[in-house]
């Protein structure tokens, strides 16, 4: 729930932030169910309707008949308010997935790189209509500027290119690390629904990351660089070495010794794992765990595979999205909308 201020208009901004809570969830409703749904007076539900009509947020949408009394006017979220975008950048592929304020996805895409990444993404953004929000899945651990930082497998992405593009557009443009927007995507709609402390383990074509969910918040890190366990070096003979440098056997037993110990140490009950099956690993990473944490401690295989991220991405675009209009609700503040050709 959006915090509110206090004052007297506290009542009346819980309200229309519950309002538009319900018609993010439910879509298309008329004024009578949200009424019936919030415990909203009708006369107070009429008001909010129509000051967020005014407002540029709300349409009505069509009249529909009910069984008994008048045709009831049915509302809906203005297409024109914005949608949202997450990228997943890998170093031969692009992910898309573009959807609206509500969440519904309108369109997921994936694209071979034949050329720069940051003219794909650019020219993918041109494409797209009343963008509010995107978030790109980037193969790196994301410092508190909010750019790529080493070990980066994309180096030749210009994310301040993006970052200026969304400047100039109006439109927010956020960074992340994919495994953890793979942790995200896992934790809503994947092989973790449900469970609130848990790591994503996945082995991609870009190298080896850990995503943790730790009281059912992303864990990042003080400086953004947590569950980069590819910076970890590993004895090898007389030396050490990166543990994404290690031949595929050792390098597989490493991660499953590391893995374990961190399941253990931070009490987690559920680990998942994703191996990119192009990589042609030599162990199965979840038998090897399997052996070696504790009963309490689950080791399941990803149900998202290699669309986490880039649904980890839209994910958090939309719920950024959200935040933003459900708080310009409460400040009474217009929301900006974003520009593009739908005036819808």
């Amino acid at each position: 729930m959006t915090s509110l201020p206090q004052g007297p208009n506290r009542l009346r901004l819980h309200n229309r932030v519950r309002v538009l809570e319900m018609l993010l969830e439910r879509g298309r409703v008329s004024r009578a169910e949200i009424a019936e749904h919030t415990g909203i007076s009708k006369v107070t539900t009429t008001l909010i309707v129509n000051e967020l009509v005014e407002e540029g947020l709300l349409h009505e949408v069509s009249k529909t008949a009910g069984i008994v009394g008048r045709p009831a006017g049915l509302v809906e979220l203005r297409p024109a308010i914005g949608n949202v975008v997450g990228f997943d950048v890998q170093p031969q592929a692009l992910g898309l997935i573009q959807g609206n304020l509500r969440g519904e996805i309108l369109k997921e895409e994936t694209f071979v790189l034949e050329g720069s990444i940051t003219k794909a993404i650019l020219r993918q953004l041109e494409t797209l209509d009343s963008l509010k929000q995107v978030v790109v899945a980037v193969p790196a651990p994301v410092g508190e500027d909010g750019l790529p930082q080493p070990p980066n497998s994309v180096p030749e992405f210009d994310a301040e290119k993006v970052l200026a593009w969304g400047r100039r557009r109006g439109v927010e443009v956020v960074l992340e690390n994919d495994v953890k927007l793979g942790a995200v995507a896992e934790h809503r709609a994947g092989a973790a629904s449900q469970n609130d402390n848990f790591a994503l383990l996945a082995e991609r074509a870009s190298g080896i990351g850990l995503g943790l969910l730790l009281g059912g918040q992303l864990y990042r890190g003080e400086r953004g660089f947590g569950g980069e366990i590819a910076l970890v070096r590993w004895p090898q003979g007389r030396k050490l070495t990166p543990l994404e440098e290690l031949p595929p056997p050792q390098r597989e037993t490493a991660l499953a010794q590391l893995v374990s110990g961190l399941a253990v140490a931070l009490d987690l009950s559920l680990l998942v794992v994703h191996q990119d099956s192009a990589g042609a690993l030599s162990l199965d990473l979840n038998a090897a765990l399997q052996e070696l944490v504790p009963p309490n401690v689950q080791v399941v295989k990803s149900k998202l595979g290699e669309r986490a991220p880039v649904l980890g991405a839209f994910l958090e675009a939309t719920r950024l999205a959200q935040a933003q209009l459900l708080h310009c609700v409460t400040v009474s503040a217009p929301l900006a909308l974003p520009k593009g050709r739908s005036t819808r």
